[in-house]
């Protein structure tokens, strides 16, 4: 459908961006890029647009590239709390920490109730060294009516495994044990069936 639309009107602005989505969700990298760059040639002033390029760079390593695409996502959108939160991820993998515990603030502050969010801070704060505040904002889930079977977070393990790779690439010191004996007191598990 979106092919034919292209064919039909090719400088149509939101056909180029959901190609873009569309071949990023298929693993066409290079592709999306494409489409997500021809949709800001078309309309430089359309946020999702800079968003959508930022997300597809970063799943490509390309992490200054994407940084500056949230970051002008952020300017054009600035109530849109994914933007700030994708660019505060950004961030964080590329070791700014300061400014990525900005971008997670303002997400929360739009959406005091995303689940999303208060997990990547949970993984700066513990990069950080920040542990108690880091298992505070992990398990923040586990205490919000507003979660839903589907809502649910990076499991504990993803979180770990971010702090173990950013450590490694960034020379990060970590300071503290963690142990599956402290875990479990601060990890609730998922209930049954969800």
């Amino acid at each position: 459908c979106i092919v034919r639309a292209l064919e039909l009107a090719p400088n149509q602005v939101d056909a180029h961006n959901s190609l873009g989505l569309a071949l990023k969700a298929m693993g066409r990298l290079d592709e999306a890029a494409g489409s997500c760059r021809r949709a800001i040639e078309l309309n430089p002033a359309i946020g999702d647009a800079h968003f959508n390029l930022g997300n597809v760079l970063q799943s490509q390593g390309k992490l200054e590239e994407a940084t500056a695409c949230f970051r002008r996502a952020v300017q054009l959108k600035p109530g849109d709390p994914a933007f700030h939160n994708n660019l505060g991820n950004t961030l964080r993998e590329a070791g700014v920490f300061d400014e990525a515990a900005e971008s997670f603030r303002r997400a929360l502050e739009l959406n005091p109730a995303w689940v999303e969010t208060h997990v990547n801070q949970a993984a700066l704060c513990l990069l950080r060294g920040d542990f108690g505040r880091g298992w505070d904002e992990y398990v923040w889930r586990w205490k919000t009516s507003l979660r839903t079977p589907r809502m649910t977070a990076k499991p504990l393990g993803d979180v770990l495994n971010t702090i173990k790779t950013t450590s490694k690439e960034k020379d990060v010191t970590i300071t503290g044990k963690v142990t599956s004996a402290n875990i479990g007191k601060m990890v609730k598990p998922e209930p049954d069936g969800q």
